[in-house]
């Protein structure tokens, strides 16, 4: 039997030099046209991971005290979280129905680090990358069973401030229209879920009164809704370690704990009622 005849290829036609650039030449431009399409119609990151981890509440949030810009929101709703800095922020008359406190009451502040989560197959999974930071006023009134901080304290277990700072816990959040949180019904966690919330993203602080205070503690709070609504307007800030501090970090950065165009008022209080000063340690 004959051999069959191999097929033999077609040679491609030799390029001149010439041509071989202009090939590369269009090849390169391919490439660089593919590049600018790619990710086109993604939105573009704005969100840095410490911005992402920076949520904030109150009105009075500002930009200029060094946070907020890029944050995140968490919408309404149950979330588990770990408290990371529990800070005295001392006594300060609290304003109820735009009416003033007639005495001064310790002021207790949270930071906490609060991520979502579903429960799937009885296993807890947390949903978010990174964790919101929400922050938390409490009257640290002891003594009265219907005050929101003993009903806390004996929720979770809680004797002493300390204890509560790298505790998980349950909470729910109120979120309003324009992204503020805000925290409340801080409740204890069954098992599982706290062995599923993560460890703290940063290094909590706890500090028992103004005279203790740090600078990483005072820059860990919120500059407007802790520091100027609270620490600013404490009956007991005169002389303490507190104020010290706060006038260093303005030396640095004047709009710290202010808000833009807005100058600093003195709480007003009932016509011939003195502030009463309140110990710490009692409140505590």
């Amino acid at each position: 039997m004959a051999k069959k005849d191999k097929k033999v290829k077609p040679q491609e036609p030799k390029l001149s030099k010439k041509e071989l650039k202009l090939v590369a030449l269009k090849e390169k431009e391919r490439s660089e046209k593919k590049s600018k399409g790619k990710g086109k119609d993604k939105p573009e990151k704005t969100k840095s991971a410490k911005a992402v981890a920076r949520a904030v509440e109150g009105d009075s949030w500002d930009e200029s005290t060094g946070g907020g810009g890029d944050f995140f929101k968490l919408p309404s709703g149950k979330y588990i979280g770990r408290v990371r800095s529990v800070v005295a922020l001392g006594q300060v008359q609290f304003t109820f129905q735009n009416t003033l406190d007639d005495k001064a009451t310790s002021a207790l502040g949270f930071v906490i680090e609060v991520w979502s989560f579903k429960i799937k197959n009885e296993k807890v999974k947390i949903t978010c990358d990174q964790p919101a930071i929400v922050y938390h006023v409490m009257k640290a009134l002891n003594g009265n069973p219907k005050a929101n901080y003993t009903k806390t304290k004996k929720a979770l277990g809680v004797k002493t401030p300390d204890q509560f700072r790298g505790m998980a816990i349950g909470l729910e959040l109120f979120t309003s229209d324009k992204g503020y949180m805000y925290p409340k019904n801080f409740t204890p966690l069954g098992l599982a879920e706290s062995k599923a919330t993560p460890k703290l993203t940063a290094k909590g602080f706890c500090i028992p009164n103004l005279d203790m205070m740090t600078k990483e503690a005072l820059l860990d709070l919120n500059p407007i809704t802790q520091v100027k609504d609270y620490v600013l307007k404490a009956v007991n800030l005169e002389g303490t370690e507190a104020e010290k501090l706060i006038a260093k970090i303005r030396k640095a950065k004047p709009e710290f704990a202010k808000l833009k165009g807005k100058t600093e008022e003195k709480p007003k209080g009932k016509k011939g009622n003195k502030k009463k000063k309140l110990s710490e340690d009692d409140d505590y």
